[in-house]
């Protein structure tokens, strides 16, 4: 009971405070760099009606070094009202690339997390099991998406279907900049045979609270991934 509780008000809060256009649909492209050279592409788009809000992440790698990480991504994530106000959501996301093809696909209804499935099987993580995601949560589109928009945002935890980390809000240098810390708390890391568990993370924005002017850096040790 006190789980579907945390997770239907902590769903409500994201559906009222979803960051909204003046305009039904909002288009980012970011091109990104590794050390210095384009290697890809992202695109990024919010729709919002009336009762659904929907963001979309479309992604590229064409260019990594000896091509090891080329292919696709993606990321979906729809919250919908219900009957009684309170929201649905779906998320889905995908990769495929050389070496990985994987499929995630989770819902909440009714405030609970449920249908949680990874494929192929042989990437599913213990906590791919609703059961033992027993806190409240954001999913990754909407950290993408929320991360990139001034003010900075206060720490919480995202669950993608196989691992729960948490986003550590950092000190800021000034207001046209966020500052986090990406920490994986449950489950594998990221980018086999690397496994990345740890992320800095810093936004610049050009002109405050504007998405359209806004740049990601993304840092794990000696390397960094810049979206701009």
């Amino acid at each position: 009971m006190q789980k579907s509780v945390l997770i239907r008000l902590f769903f409500v809060i994201n559906l009222i405070l979803l960051p909204c256009f003046s305009f039904a649909e909002d288009l980012k492209h970011f091109k990104i760099y590794f050390l210095g050279q384009k290697i890809g592409s992202l695109e990024l788009s919010q729709t919002t009606t009336s009762d659904i809000n929907v963001i979309l992440i479309n992604g590229e790698i064409s260019s990594s070094p000896f091509k090891i990480f080329n292919g696709r991504f993606g990321y979906k994530t729809t919250f919908a009202k219900g009957n009684n106000d309170l929201s649905g959501l779906s998320f889905e996301s995908f990769v495929d690339t050389i070496f990985k093809n994987r499929k995630i696909n989770f819902s909440v209804e009714n405030g609970t997390l449920m249908d949680v499935t990874v494929s192929p099987p042989s990437d599913q993580t213990e906590f791919t099991n609703p059961e033992l995601v027993n806190l409240k949560f954001v999913d990754p589109a909407y950290s993408f998406m929320s991360m990139l928009r001034a003010p900075c945002k206060n720490s919480f935890i995202i669950y993608d279907g196989r691992r729960i980390a948490e986003i550590i809000s950092m000190k800021s240098a000034s207001e046209f900049e966020c500052r986090y810390r990406y920490k994986i708390k449950k489950g594998p890391g990221h980018l086999y045979p690397f496994n990345f568990k740890n992320f800095e993370i810093v936004i610049f924005f050009k002109q405050k609270e504007t998405l359209e002017r806004s740049t990601m850096i993304v840092k794990a040790g000696s390397l960094k991934l810049m979206f701009e």
